[in-house]
């Protein structure tokens, strides 16, 4: 079970198993810890994940998420979009406890878990099946060792960098948008921005009772990194604002790269 605290006084658990809603059962419970009691409104929505192969089970289950900055890395904006990122591994049906697990990465726009709560309901929780909000709201990669990340709002980004390179995924619906107005590929402070936006498939059938089709759009931006910086460094974004970790007289600082002109 995992645990995320939103800025909105809403409480995320990931359940990786409800033996009262499904056996086969994983999933999001929402709690809006602050809401006045209300006969028609649910105080806990509960979110499917995509339903499980026959006997396979998930052995891990973490959740994180991070508030985006406001013109400063020290100034959060509780008020802008996010994204929830949930990792977990699936053992397949019939493998043992030592048999290698599938690695999976799964990024949920906030809006995806925000609109059933304003809706009136009259049970408490209130289901939400995946197939109802989950292909248009997230996006699930899979992958063979998540490994460090950075978060800031709606952006992701692995904390080490590949090659000379950092890739960067935005799924905030206002600038996928305003990219869309342009191209499917748009060259600017970054050596290049892809709008992806078509629906990803995933079948793998001894994780998944069915195959997975998420289609929750982003931009693809990749950043040519400083020279001065080394190859392999430690990164990590806060706003507009690439940092890395740059290793000086066996001490550590950081230099900072703006990329707010994107």
């Amino acid at each position: 079970m995992a645990f995320a605290l939103l800025p909105d006084h809403r409480l995320v658990i990931g359940c990786s198993g409800d033996q009262s809603v499904s056996s086969r059962a994983s999933g999001l419970y929402v709690v809006r810890l602050n809401q006045v009691e209300n006969a028609n409104s649910p105080r806990g929505v509960y979110f499917s994940l995509p339903t499980l192969a026959h006997n396979a089970r998930i052995t891990t289950f973490t959740l994180d998420y991070a508030p985006a900055c406001s013109g400063s890395p020290c100034l959060f904006d509780l008020d802008e979009k996010f994204i929830l990122t949930a990792s977990y591994r699936i053992l397949p049906g019939g493998a043992g406890i030592f048999d290698q697990t599938n690695s999976f990465l799964h990024f949920i726009l906030d809006t995806g878990l925000e609109q059933y709560h304003v809706q009136q309901r009259n049970m408490d929780p209130y289901v939400v099946q995946w197939e109802a909000w989950g292909p248009a709201y997230t996006r699930l990669f899979t992958s063979a060792e998540p490994g460090p990340f950075s978060m800031s709002g709606t952006q992701f980004m692995h904390r080490v960098s590949v090659g000379r390179q950092a890739s960067i995924f935005d799924f905030h619906p206002v600038r996928v948008q305003k990219a869309r107005c342009h191209t499917d590929t748009v060259e600017d402070v970054f050596s290049k921005i892809t709008i992806e936006k078509g629906v990803q498939s995933i079948s793998m059938a001894e994780c998944f009772a069915q195959t997975i089709e998420t289609k929750l759009p982003y931009l693809l931006k990749e950043a040519a990194l400083p020279p001065e910086w080394e190859d392999g460094i430690h990164m990590s974004i806060s706003g507009d604002t690439l940092f890395g970790a740059v290793c000086v007289f066996s001490g550590m600082y950081n230099r900072g790269t703006d990329y707010s002109k994107s």
